[in-house]
C-alpha cells in the first residue's frame, strides 16, 4: 500500500515538474517572438515600394503579410498594387508583421503598423 501511494506521488510530482518546464520554455519562446516582433515593427524600413526587415533571432521567421494604403480621400485603407514610383507613395500605409517559431512548439505571433513614408 505505501509503495503505491509513493508511486502515484512521485508520478504527480514529476507530472508537475514537467508542465512547469514545458510552460515556462512556451513563456520565453512567446515574449521572444514579441519582442522580436516589436523590434522590427520600430525598425521597418520603407524604400520606395519596398520594405527592409531586420534579421529575426534563430529559430524564428519574420515576414511581412499584407501592406494596405490610404486611399486618396484618407477615410480608409485599401489593398492594391505598390506605388509605381516613390512621388506616388501614399502618406500611410498599413503593415502586417507576423513572426513564427521554426523550431519546437509552435508559437505565432502578429502585429498591425501604421507606416509612413
Amino acid at each position: 500500500m505505501a509503495v503505491t501511494i509513493m508511486a502515484i506521488a512521485f508520478a504527480v510530482i514529476v507530472g508537475g515538474m514537467a508542465t512547469a518546464v514545458l510552460s515556462s520554455d512556451l513563456q520565453r519562446r512567446q515574449a521572444k517572438a514579441d519582442v522580436a516582433l516589436r523590434d522590427a515593427a520600430e525598425s521597418l524600413v520603407y524604400t520606395c515600394g519596398t520594405y527592409a526587415l531586420p534579421r529575426p533571432p534563430d529559430g524564428f521567421t519574420l515576414t511581412i503579410e499584407h501592406v494596405s494604403y490610404l486611399n486618396s480621400e484618407g477615410t480608409q485603407y485599401v489593398t492594391g498594387p505598390a506605388p509605381a514610383t516613390c512621388a506616388d507613395s501614399p502618406p500611410l500605409q498599413l503593415v502586417d508583421l507576423k513572426i513564427e517559431s521554426t523550431n519546437g512548439r509552435p508559437v505565432t505571433r502578429s502585429l498591425q503598423v501604421v507606416v509612413r513614408p
